[in-house]
């Protein structure tokens, strides 16, 4: 589906439990309201245009098909739940503009492979990757020797196996 260039917002539950396998977001877009595509079993694509500013919370949660996102640059903020229980969602590249990733924000996205946390990002919320049991999450930030930085909640990566603090070598 190709939605007119003219569409600057996508409602709340717009696309609730919709059929769709595609959709071509156009570039003038800004908003992606709350639950805007909640289960939305059967998408597999989905293309953020550089244009988006704000992803409303759980707006992609249940989409158990998309297997790649990438963050655009203008989004500052993944909100709570916003790709909750995208079980096939492997590939994941985040904006350096990130600056926070709500709870639970990709909480049971157990086919996430690489993970690379910016190091502008100042808020990683609660089970914010709980689950994703198969990725390897570099961390820009290096960790302290004791507790936790005021960045992350010591749940956000709950149940995640290879977690790496400082710069990924190439």
């Amino acid at each position: 589906m190709k939605l007119p260039n003219t569409i600057t917002s996508i409602g709340v539950k717009t696309f609730e439990d919709c059929g769709l396998t595609n959709i071509d977001l156009p570039n003038g877009l800004e908003r992606i309201e709350n639950e805007a595509f909640i289960y939305c079993r059967s998408m597999k694509g989905i293309s953020l245009p550089n244009s988006i500013k704000y992803i409303g919370e759980s707006a992609f949660e249940g989409c158990n098909s998309i297997t790649k996102v990438t963050i655009p640059n203008n989004l500052e903020a993944i909100e709570p739940k916003t790709f909750y229980k995208c079980v096939r969602l492997a590939e994941l590249n985040l904006s350096t503009n990130l600056k926070t990733i709500g709870n639970e924000a990709f909480y049971g996205c157990t086919a996430l492979e690489t993970i690379d946390i910016p190091k502008n990002i100042t808020s990683i919320g609660t089970w914010a990757f709980n689950s994703c049991i198969n990725a390897t999450i570099y961390f820009e930030v290096k960790k302290p020797l004791f507790g936790y930085p005021d960045v992350y909640n010591e749940t956000a990566f709950l149940y995640c196996k290879k977690v790496y603090f400082g710069k990924k070598s190439k």
